[in-house]
């Protein structure tokens, strides 16, 4: 009887520390999952860096982990499904951008061609042209560049404002289409984005967390970007 119980008794429930200790062993190897970790702890840390020297280091490390994370995600197509699907395949291109510019002034090589690298003048004989989604590569609509500008303050910090006017649709109802930026001098990712790319729609990212925006005017868009990244740190007026 004693040996029938034995073998029909329950097994024990696994500890808790070793149900994490597993969690984590599978996220060390699921860049995707370092990634989102890694994203979260700095949106934690990052907003008293300025004030906190081992906040700071932290924030640094866990950009370097994001860093890292992405050049793994980036080498494999189900992985930028993933990061598409977490939505931060936006961030992890910039990442991945950013290494290779890294890379190119290691090799003392000049900058990369393409619309990212063109020059003002380049962008103002865009006058009617077409552009992509992002996602796809697809063409998608004609579009007038209604405004360009790209500019730096006196700390250092990097704007940039791109409007286009497009056909209206269901896409996009108002009939324009746009992406304003602001980078931290020293930084490669946006503090902050306003985009309205298909499928999300009117909506901006705030230090990596992304937000719904209202949108009602495109002097009304501008106000709020300039507004919003003077309280990051900008200094637009």
């Amino acid at each position: 009887m004693q040996r029938q119980r034995e073998r029909t008794r329950r097994p024990e429930p696994e500890p808790k520390a070793q149900g994490q200790e597993r969690q984590a062993k599978a996220e060390r190897g699921d860049p995707v999952a370092r990634f989102k970790r890694a994203q979260k702890e700095f949106i934690q840390v990052a907003g008293l860096a300025d004030f906190d020297p081992k906040t700071r280091a932290r924030a640094g490390e866990r950009r370097e982990e994001m860093k890292r994370a992405s050049q793994e995600i980036a080498k494999d197509p189900a992985r930028v499904r993933a990061a598409e699907r977490e939505g931060f395949a936006p961030q992890v291109r910039n990442f991945v951008r950013q290494a290779e510019r890294e890379q190119t002034r290691e090799k003392g090589e000049g900058p990369s061609t393409g619309t990212k690298g063109w020059s003002g003048k380049a962008l103002e004989n865009l006058v009617s042209t077409w552009y992509t989604t992002p996602r796809r590569g697809a063409v998608v609509a004609r579009a007038t560049l209604l405004r360009h500008r790209k500019w730096t303050d006196e700390r250092g910090n990097l704007y940039e404002i791109v409007l286009w006017k497009v056909e209206r649709s269901v896409r996009h109802p108002e009939g324009v289409r746009y992406r304003l930026a602001f980078i931290r001098t020293g930084e490669e990712t946006p503090a902050l984005l306003y985009d309205n790319h298909h499928p999300k729609g009117h909506h901006r990212h705030i230090e990596g967390a992304e937000q719904p925006y209202f949108f009602t005017t495109v002097e009304r868009l501008v106000a709020d970007f300039t507004n919003e990244a003077d309280k990051l740190g900008g200094k637009t007026k």
